[in-house]
């Protein structure tokens, strides 16, 4: 009918528009609760290249906690995608605390073991990618603290007996 057609901007849409960092993050929250995750996953690569690094974190933040627990895995798929193809260690570390928020966050009093490894998984891209970069992880810098929370330090994986 012709009400549809002349319906405001899908929050998704509106995203796109935005020069107001916060706008732009609650219309990505609204995006992540109403929008088809495929049109999220779509835009994502281009979401996670904003100029403002506050903003990343908070979209990588409502990405891994504020979307519907069943997109998650794409979403985190996604910001995995997009680290591996990032140069800029500024935008990881964005990425990074981002992430660590998410971690944090609990709706409820269980841990829930999918977030822990999806968010596990995204903290792995970044430590593959800093490797990769040089960017240095050393004891003092906020990388140490997150590998370190993460168990991504010194010991290699799979040295369990």
């Amino acid at each position: 009918d012709g009400a549809s057609t002349s319906a405001a901007p899908s929050a998704l849409d509106r995203l796109t528009a935005d020069t107001n960092p916060m706008t732009a993050v609650l219309d990505f929250g609204d995006a992540l609760r109403d929008e088809p995750v495929e049109r999220i996953v779509a835009r994502l690569p281009a979401l996670l290249r904003v100029k403002d690094l506050h903003e990343l974190s908070a979209i990588v933040f409502l990405c891994l906690s504020g979307s519907r627990a069943e997109d998650r895995p794409r979403l985190a798929e996604a910001i995995n995608g997009s680290i591996a193809s990032t140069d800029d260690s500024a935008r990881l570390l964005a990425i990074a605390y981002g992430a660590f928020a998410a971690g944090r966050a609990r709706p409820h009093p269980f841990n829930d073991a999918g977030q822990a490894a999806r968010i596990n998984d995204v903290f792995g891209a970044l430590k593959r990618r800093t490797a990769a970069l040089d960017v240095p992880v050393a004891e003092g810098s906020p990388w140490y603290e997150f590998f370190t929370a993460y168990r991504l330090g010194g010991a290699a994986p799979g040295n369990n007996p």
